[in-house]
């Protein structure tokens, strides 16, 4: 019946587990300033509309299939995180995408970003 839950500067490490998809109510799950690290296992949102908020983390790599316009699931929050490589120039002509780009993956930790994608600024003003 967990419909928030929250778990953030705790320091927690390693994976985010899949088990989280079996929290069938949750609306939001927020894993902020933590070390979690890895892939982000889409399964979490994958049946529902979800806010997941894990920016501020380790994590390595979001699989693509999340800005699928027929993906049913909503792509997590996960800016400051290590993502890099290439986005897919499917993914850039997805309703989705329009949506949720700058929202979802935003400025990564230094270092890290994407090579064909530059993130949103957004000002104070």
């Amino acid at each position: 019946n967990l419909t928030y839950l929250a778990i953030g500067r705790t320091g927690v490490y390693g994976e985010i587990p899949k088990e989280l998809s079996k929290l069938k109510k949750a609306e939001v799950i927020s894993l902020r300033w933590n070390r979690l690290s890895g892939t982000f296992p889409i399964e979490v949102t994958q049946d529902r509309f979800i806010d997941i908020d894990c920016a501020y983390n380790n994590l390595t790599e979001l699989p693509f299939e999340v800005w699928k316009d027929e993906y049913p699931g909503t792509p997590p929050k996960l800016f400051m995180n290590r993502l890099s490589g290439e986005i897919p120039e499917w993914v850039f002509k997805t309703k989705k995408w329009e949506e949720y780009n700058g929202y979802s993956i935003g400025k990564q930790q230094e270092g890290y970003g994407y090579s064909n994608y530059t993130p949103p600024v957004y000002s104070n003003n």
